[in-house]
């Protein structure tokens, strides 16, 4: 039995407590001096009567109370006042009431009570008043021989009763019968020292105690206590020993302490006993085992283990000198001791378990076996204890691992293969296991900090016991007291369980709701529910959704040792575990919900009770079906207007695509009407530039001529023009940033207009006050802004007038002026003057208005400005300020297809061209004009021209760009690509005259391109240069690679490109086939992967020679290599080079370098 005692200074009740009744709705009643108090096992809750509801003067000073039903309460106070407690409304009822007593009738209640049938009787001096149960408004006067008195008792369920001592609330708890506490006091009852640190029960059935107080005590069978002194006397008054921390029975007679400072043997000398120290200062002791071969192996906290060896001088065998060697590194703590049935010692510790046999001939042939959770399946290496049941089944409690266990077959020096223990159906309350003690029929005894339980290995059946007073137990504190007892330490002494009947307290508790709180505080609602454990159902406002409720266990016996489960459903489908009495709820949305709450009993067995609350939370204004059709309509009108919008998105985006498409198809017309003009003109300018030639023409058919080819000129500019027009329309427009001077564009002008000049007697001047400073900008569309300008100021500047164009900087940009003295622009209209097709409404017929626009693009593309400054009938000014500089400019080689190179005069018949052209006339003019020269194929599209390039393989093709079937590029790359006819040099004609055009036609493979209309003398003169600088190329290549002249530098630029790749990939196959003798130049064309035709073709356009030279000047310069680097002599050297004959060998080698082999060799 265990008691608690609650006072008004340690608990919460507001006075002395006067009277305790148990109700049936679970709660305790307790009448104080201030009130009533409800107690759920965790809290008191006081409710007083309210002096202002009375019309008499009442109190509160409560002296006793009685339960009349689950929620009725009678309470007498010390003013001679009865009343009844409703529970339920929290209400106090004066009786009998003032209105039903005469005023000279004073009725004084000395005392209340209840006969069997629960009436309430108000007892007075003079009368008794009887109010009969369930009819508390009749008042029925009684014979006073009825007056039945109660003590102040009230009886609990399990054991539990209530009491009123000295104005304190006990409670006292019956024990479980099969528990015996054990309280270690003195023959005088008054000292009492209860913390056990360990027990053992020795043959004569005495219990050996050690305690905290650094003191031992021996219990005789018959309870009689004596301390043991130093000096092997026991005295019936407390004595101090030694801290001893274990004890252990030896099996020959005696006992072994452990203790801070060494191990004691105690043995039984007549009356007294004998104590022998074994001494080892600073060692903590921590367990001691005795073997079944005598051994005595010590536990230590820091030292380790050790072997006590009674006969030696130094006593104990340590890792500090025996064991040297062989003992573990980390084995510095051991927690406890045992030896199995095979005579294995285990050990186990912080850090694992190791394993000795005690089966040796000296210690130091000991040999430890390590485990831990690295070598094992141990989750947790925090070894607690060690114990084997009657299987010979070795189980293992770990500080957080649970329960492991180990068979019976094992082996010494074997991985041990440990198995957890795992309770499925009623897992352990804790897993931090202090002990554990096997016992009969499977069943296991287990100490966790929590419970003891008693588990059932097969089944997995547990069962919780309570040992009812907060005891705090200890790791490895189940010792055996008989065949089916033990004996447990823990700090409010020690307790023998009797392990063969025990029999849990068959105990269902209740829950009872004590209280129902808001989190947070609202205008419409109580802070709290009193009376929650009377409701069924609770009706929540939306804005009262963050609540917790109180609850308790009826169980009373031990309510720390309750633990609860509780579930919202459906907010939750998961049961919350906890210690704690109370379950909080935060932001629980609108709807029903069910909270069901379970508990254990005291000794931690699930409760086949639940308790339920319906919870409805009421939807918010906005989260009712009203509020959700506004919603959804809402969300239709939103859909509705993305849909519209993203309709109108989807038609403007079609626009634009259908705009682009457009733009794009009209940027093709205009390519496409550029070339099939350029290609008319190309056969116009020709024969021009043919026939101006001729030395027969007169003067006059000179001029004529030169008429002829100035329109010409003009036409293809015309044609620029429309093209570039087209480009800023479709907004294709790119700048090709150069470096120049402004004095060009000037000196171009100058040119341009000339004629136009001195038709109308302008005069046309230029202001050049830049220099020759470089200005980075596209030239051509700056010449294009510049013509515009001054051909606008032509147009608009009367006869003898004044045009000046002028130059300028203001530091980092380039200002261009354009100034006139014609008739000026009226001011409305200069806003709109660069918008497209705006003309000067005075001169309609001078223009169509896309001048000026282009002007303003081309300057607004190179990051400038242009402005205009007008006075009608004065003139105008025309200012366009660009950068000077641009940070994207990059140097490079600028290629110039109007210079004129040095070109070879003598006859290239020997070299074949095709002609890759649809139109007719001008594949006939070119092909007329380059056969006095060359030998020229005919192609007339794309297509034909890839067959004819294949089977005739050209020295050179000339191919148009636009082509049915097959474009030119699409004839390039196919070209390329195939490896027969990758070194061919193809020329592109083009109609596109701007630089990013020109570069895409250079980066698909082509050698050249030609703009049209062309000159045929600067046809003629680009063939020729081509022709001559392969057969630059072919000194080059057979300088470089057929002789390897180390004067020869290769530039890394060279050495990338795809001839000279393509060139000493030839070179490479043939310098590993040489040393074959039957090598062939089909050989070589096999291993290069081409025809025989297409070697042929490479080795003349690279190197002039045949494949059958090439192989053979490769295979003398190797030769050379080995004169020159080894010592091999002149017939080894033609073997290594694959020729066979040696005088063949000495007649190409003579032929070659003018010497023989062997004079060579003399010479070098």
């Amino acid at each position: 039995m265990h008691t608690e005692r609650f006072s008004e200074h340690n608990s919460g009740l507001p006075s002395m407590a006067t009277g305790v009744a148990k109700g049936d709705d679970g709660f305790v009643w307790v009448s104080t001096l201030d009130g009533i108090c409800r107690y759920d096992g965790y809290q008191f809750k006081t409710y007083r009567a309210n002096p202002s509801d009375y019309n008499t003067s009442i109190s509160n000073q409560f002296t006793k109370i009685l339960c009349l039903d689950n929620t009725t309460f009678a309470l007498l106070n010390n003013n001679g006042q009865a009343f009844l407690f409703s529970a339920k409304d929290k209400s106090f009822r004066l009786y009998p009431s003032p209105e039903r007593i005469n005023a000279s009738d004073f009725f004084y209640v000395t005392d209340i009570s209840l006969d069997a049938d629960k009436n309430l009787y108000l007892v007075s001096p003079n009368k008794i008043l009887k109010i009969p149960y369930g009819q508390v408004d009749e008042v029925d006067a009684v014979n006073p021989k009825l007056l039945n008195i109660n003590s102040f008792y009230a009886a609990d369920t399990v054991g539990v009763s209530w009491n009123i001592e000295g104005g304190a609330l006990i409670k006292k708890v019956e024990g479980n019968p099969s528990f015996i506490r054990k309280n270690i006091t003195t023959v005088d009852s008054y000292s009492t020292f209860n913390d056990v640190v360990c027990t053992a029960t020795d043959s004569e059935g005495n219990i050996w105690i050690a305690l905290q107080s650094s003191e031992v005590a021996i219990m005789s069978p018959n309870d009689n206590i004596r301390f043991l002194s130093e000096n092997g006397t026991t005295e019936a008054f407390h004595t101090q020993f030694d801290k001893i921390n274990t004890i252990e029975i030896s099996r020959h007679g005696g006992v072994w302490l452990g203790g801070d400072n060494g191990v004691y043997r105690v043995t039984k000398d007549g009356d007294r006993y004998k104590t022998t120290k074994y001494e080892k200062k600073n060692c903590i002791v921590t367990d001691i085992l005795e073997d079944s071969r005598k051994n005595i192996w010590v536990a230590t906290e820091r030292k380790g283990l050790m072997l006590l060896v009674e006969s030696a001088r130094d006593s104990f065998i340590t890792m500090e000198n025996e064991w040297k060697y062989s003992y573990p590194p980390t084995l510095f703590k051991i927690n406890c001791l045992f030896e199995d049935y095979q005579g294995v010692v285990w050990l186990g510790s912080p850090d694992g378990i190791t394993l000795l046999d005690n089966q040796f001939n000296k210690p130091s042939d000991i040999k430890f076996f390590f485990y831990n959770s690295e070598t094992t399946n141990l989750q947790y290496s925090y070894i607690t204890d060690i114990k084997e049941d009657d299987e010979h089944k070795i189980w293992i409690s770990t500080f957080g691992g649970g329960i492991y266990y180990c068979g019976s077959d094992r082996m010494l020096g074997v991985p041990l293969e440990l198995q957890k223990l795992d309770l499925i159906k009623e897992p352990l309350d804790s897993e931090i296991v202090l002990a554990l003690f096997p016992t009969k029929n499977s069943r296991i005894c287990v100490l966790t900090q929590k419970s003891f339980v008693v588990i059932n290995s097969k089944s997995d059946k547990t069962q919780y016991f309570n040992f009812g007073n907060g005891a705090v137990l200890r790791s490895n504190s189940i010792k055996r007291h008989t065949k089916d007892m033990v004996t447990i330490a823990s700090n409010s002494g020690f307790y023998i369980v009797n392990t063969s009947e025990l029999n849990q307290i068959e105990y269902d508790p209740s829950i009872i709701l004590s209280e129902f709180r808001f989190l947070k505080s609202s205008e419409d609602a109580d802070e709290n529910m009193d009376d929650i454990n009377t409701v069924s159902n609770v009706e929540l406002k939306h804005d009262n959704k963050d609540f917790s409720i109180r609850f308790a266990s009826t169980d009373y016996r031990s309510g720390t040792q309750v633990r609860y489960a509780y579930r919202l459903y459906p907010f939750s489908d998961k049961w919350t575990y906890t210690n704690e009495p109370v379950a909080s709820y935060t932001n629980i949305p609108y709807g029903d919900y069910k909270l069901t709450i379970r508990c254990t009993n005291s000794d931690g067995n699930w409760s086949r009770n639940e308790r339920t609350l319906n919870i409805t939370v009421l939807p918010s204004n906005w989260e009712t079906p009203w509020a959700y059709l506004l919603y959804f309509l809402m969300l239709c009108a939103v859909v509705a207007g993305i849909m519209f919008a993203y309709s109108r998105y989807y038609r403007l985006r079609t626009k634009i695509a259908l705009d682009a498409e457009l733009s794009e198809e009209k940027m093709r017309f205009f390519t496409d009407i550029s070339h099939e003009i350029r290609t008319p003109l190309t056969l116009i300018s020709a024969p021009i530039e043919k026939l101006s030639s001729s030395p027969t023409l007169t003067d006059d058919e000179q001029k004529l001529v030169g008429v002829m080819r100035k329109n010409t000129q003009r036409m293809t500019k015309m044609i620029d023009q429309l093209l570039d027009f087209s480009k800023f329309s479709s907004h294709h427009i790119e700048l090709n940033l150069n470096k120049f001077k402004i004095s060009d564009i000037f000196e171009s002008l100058s040119k341009i207009f000339q004629t136009k000049s001195q038709e109308k007697n302008i005069t046309l001047s230029f202001a050049n006050n830049v220099g020759d400073a470089p200005v980075v900008a596209d030239y051509d569309k700056l010449e294009t802004v510049m013509i515009n300008l001054v051909s606008n100021a032509m147009k608009f500047t009367p006869v003898d007038g004044n045009i000046i164009v002028g130059a300028a900087s203001d530091g980092s940009n380039l200002v261009l002026t354009v100034t006139d003295n014609g008739c000026g622009i009226d001011k409305k209209e200069l806003s709109s003057i660069f918008n497209r097709f705006m003309t000067n409404s005075h001169n309609m017929e001078l223009g169509k208005g896309i001048g000026l626009s282009i002007v303003k693009e081309i300057v607004d593309k190179h990051g400038g400005k242009i402005t205009v400054d007008s006075e009608k009938g004065k003139g105008s000014k025309f200012t366009v300020t660009i950068p000077m500089s641009n940070a994207s400019y990059v140097e490079k080689d600028v290629y110039d297809e109007t210079s004129t190179q040095t070109v070879s005069t003598h006859s290239h018949s020997s070299y074949t061209i095709l002609i890759n052209e649809d139109n007719a006339e001008l594949r006939r003019f070119i092909v007329d004009t380059l056969s006095a020269d060359y030998t020229v194929i005919e192609a007339e599209d794309g297509r034909i021209g890839v067959e004819k390039t294949k089977e005739f393989l050209p020295d050179l093709v000339i191919t148009d760009i636009m082509m049915p079937h097959m474009d030119g590029r699409e004839y390039c790359a196919e070209v390329k690509g195939f490896a027969d006819t990758s070194h061919i040099p193809v020329v592109m004609l083009t109609a596109k005259t701007d630089m990013q055009s020109k570069l895409d036609l250079l980066k698909t493979g082509a050698t050249d391109y030609i703009t049209k209309p062309f000159s045929m003398a600067y046809l003629k003169a680009r063939i020729a240069n081509i022709i001559s600088e392969r057969e630059m190329l072919q000194r080059f290549y057979q300088k470089s690679l057929i002789e390897a002249d180390k004067d020869i530098v290769v530039e890394k630029k060279d050495a990338d490109s795809p001839d000279m790749r393509e060139a000493s990939s030839i070179i490479d196959a043939i310098t590993e086939i040489i040393p074959d003798f039957d090598a062939t130049v089909d050989t070589l064309a096999d291993k290069l992967k081409i025809s025989r035709t297409a070697l042929s073709a490479k080795c003349k356009t690279y190197f002039s020679l045949t494949p059958n030279e090439v192989i053979r000047d490769v295979r003398l310069r190797k030769a050379v290599e080995l004169m020159k680097t080894t010592d091999m002599n002149i017939q080894q050297i033609s073997i290594e080079i694959g020729i066979s004959d040696q005088r063949y060998f000495s007649r190409v080698f003579k032929a070659k370098y003018g010497v023989t082999p062997s004079e060579y060799r003399g010479n070098s």
